[in-house]
């Protein structure tokens, strides 16, 4: 603690003196918070220096006998209760069923590896309420729970509101994109015992909010949800904040789709070294956990936006009123234009959500598609992982995901809760190389391929006059260059070179077909 003391003076005091008094009382605060944290970073380093570190993950043996169903298991009365009344579940999902008995049996620390959709919020819920419930901790957040994103979080946090609605536990869901202010009213108002927050808006409490550190110091669990993800959008440097702002007696629950070093790298540093390793995806790590019926179509570029809009219409046809389509697209730029377009140019109404919206039109986009009986939801990959939208009857990718497990992830929309669901792919000639890293998965080409490239006039009209449009030209060349830009990051999987990232894009070959129109016209005219 020596060490740390020394840094203070540097760090904190020195940043107070500097300010002439003028600024002293808005400085102490975050002086406050940064003195904490220099305490937390060396009991969290004499900590590891103890244990020595995680050892390499040796999944723990499935038992024979494990349970089916919540009745099996020795919950809380309210508990209990809330999952029969408040869910309608009685049966244990695959991963519920590995984890809950080692959860609630033992205090260890956690590492799950689980697919989403799989029943893994109410896995890591359960056994943090029932210990906060029979071990009530001091004052404060007694359970943390952080998640990638906003809509993730909002989800995680309604399922606990159902969950504690029996129990006589506070919550509270901080999300970035809104006001710290709120945050901080709400914080007082509220006084959470279970927090459910983004990694961003967290960090940035516990280094500017007055005395926020001291409202996790009694933590009993802290759970890190989708950490594969976590580390993927760039939140590895606020984790390693956060744990060092934790007390050092506490269970963490990691939970992950896979298991990249990175994420070992953050068990090392999240939790103590007797951790226990729960793998519910074994063996199907090498097919989708969705039953969706998958197919893919390969077609020239300009062909795929045919593909989609007859794929669209088709599901709409077979249904009129149940229907339910979930649409991803690789960038939120192209996901905005394709939105106007079929808006403007077709006349279909979708909703749009992604990363370039604000957190209240997101969340009301997200609502609306929820709880609407049909609809069509365009999509950047901000919903491929973790959000539940219920009865999706049709998911389509209109080019290549940027990784394999992605492609899972999307699918993983649709066929859920034992209902059925459809999974098409729509790729380019030059996407054609990403199917070698699905190959081992069930999905096949789709037979009524040559089909869907026909167009009709109503299509070759909103192809043909929508570069008049200023506003969606100028929506085209935004999604162009977020294009240029995602297939520069994917050439590796896809196998293409500069040249063929510039060709690829279903806009430039759109372009190319009406500059070869007008071409051909202006050629007739003089012929004539």
């Amino acid at each position: 603690m020596r060490s740390a003391r020394r840094l203070l003076p540097q760090v904190c005091w020195k940043q107070c003196f500097a300010s002439r008094g003028s600024r002293f009382l808005e400085i102490l605060p975050r002086a406050d918070a940064q003195w904490h944290g220099l305490q937390s970073r060396y009991a969290r380093t004499r900590a590891g220096r103890q244990t020595g570190g995680p050892r390499a993950p040796m999944p723990e043996p499935r038992p024979e006998d494990s349970p089916s169903k919540f009745a099996d298991l020795e919950l809380s009365e309210e508990t209990q209760t809330a999952l029969r009344e408040g869910f309608g579940y009685q049966e244990l999902t695959q991963v519920q069923a590995q984890v809950l008995p080692m959860a609630l049996a033992k205090n260890f620390d956690l590492v799950v590896r689980a697919h989403t959709g799989t029943g893994k919020t109410l896995a890591f819920l359960i056994p943090a309420i029932e210990k906060l419930a029979a071990e009530p901790a001091g004052q404060g957040v007694a359970i943390l729970v952080v998640s990638p994103t906003r809509e993730l979080a909002l989800q995680i946090g309604r399922e606990a509101e159902k969950l504690l609605s029996l129990h006589d536990m506070s919550l509270m869901t901080m999300i970035g994109g809104t006001s710290t202010r709120h945050d901080q009213v709400s914080l007082r108002r509220v006084k959470p015992r279970v927090l459910v927050s983004t990694p961003g808006r967290l960090l940035e409490h516990l280094e500017r909010t007055y005395l926020f550190p001291t409202l996790v110091q009694n933590l009993q669990t802290l759970v890190l949800d989708e950490a594969d993800r976590l580390l993927s959008l760039g939140f590895l440097p606020e984790v390693r904040e956060i744990v060092s702002y934790l007390p050092t007696q506490r269970r963490t629950m990691l939970f992950s789709a896979t298991m990249p070093e990175s994420v070992m790298d953050v068990v090392s540093k999240a939790c103590r070294g007797n951790y226990r390793y729960i793998d519910c995806v074994g063996e199907e790590s090498q097919s989708t956990a969705s039953t969706a019926e998958q197919s893919y179509v390969v077609l020239n570029g300009h062909q795929c936006l045919a593909a989609l809009y007859n794929l669209i219409m088709n599901e709409m046809a077979a249904d009129r009123y149940g229907y339910k389509i979930l649409v991803f697209f690789a960038t939120a730029r192209l996901t905005t234009f394709m939105a106007q377009f079929f808006r403007e140019q077709l006349r279909i109404g979708v909703y749009e959500i992604h990363r370039r919206r604000d957190a209240d039109a997101r969340i009301a986009t997200q609502e609306r598609f929820k709880e609407a009986q049909s609809g069509i939801l365009f999509s950047s990959d901000v919903s491929a992982r973790g959000m539940d939208y219920p009865n999706v009857t049709l998911v389509l990718q209109f080019g290549a995901p940027a990784t394999r497990e992605m492609y899972i992830h999307r699918v993983g929309r649709t066929a859920r809760a034992g209902k059925s669901g459809q999974a098409v792919l729509i790729l380019g000639e030059l996407e054609s190389s990403f199917l070698t890293a699905v190959q081992d998965l069930p999905i096949r080409q789709h037979e009524r391929a040559e089909e869907l490239k026909r167009v009709n006039e109503l299509l070759i009209k909103a192809t043909t006059s929508w570069l008049a449009s200023a506003p969606l030209r100028a929506a085209a060349s935004a999604a162009f260059a977020s294009l240029l830009v995602h297939y520069k990051a994917t050439h590796r999987i896809l196998h293409m070179e500069d040249d063929a990232v510039i060709q690829e894009s279903p806009l430039r070959q759109q372009e190319q077909a009406k500059q070869e129109e007008e071409e051909d016209v202006a050629e007739q005219w003089q012929q004539e």
